[in-house]
């Protein structure tokens, strides 16, 4: 964490990053969190059940926001929702996965237009 703190230049990695966010969140070291979730959103080392759950759990809201539009596909959805890692995730994560789910199932397709 000092290393991060003080420019010294570390980089952060698949091994570090869990342990930054634990001691960044409870020292309230904001710009260590926000390297921390800035390598999350770009890093595919880390299982992408993973990464949703460490983003509700230290309010990562950039992670969130990737986490759940990066589903463009209702099925992916509804897969992801058989997953056994899907019970793990806060409520707040299940929810926004329900509101995502939600959204793509009322969007109509780019041939049809609403009529009011």
């Amino acid at each position: 964490l000092l290393h991060l703190i003080y420019p010294s230049h570390k980089v952060i990695h698949v091994d570090s990053v869990r342990f930054l966010l634990a001691l960044a969140d409870q020292f309230q070291i904001q710009y260590a969190l926000d390297q921390a979730e800035s390598y999350l959103i770009r890093t595919s080392k880390i299982p992408f059940a993973e990464k949703m759950q460490l983003a509700w759990q230290y309010k990562l809201k950039s992670l969130q926001h990737v986490a759940i539009m990066s589903y463009k596909d209702i099925n992916d959805l509804k897969t992801l929702q058989t997953d056994e890692e899907f019970e793990t995730f806060s409520e707040a994560a299940k929810a926004a996965i329900c509101v995502r789910l939600h959204a793509m199932a009322i969007k109509p397709n780019n041939d049809e237009h609403l009529r009011w």
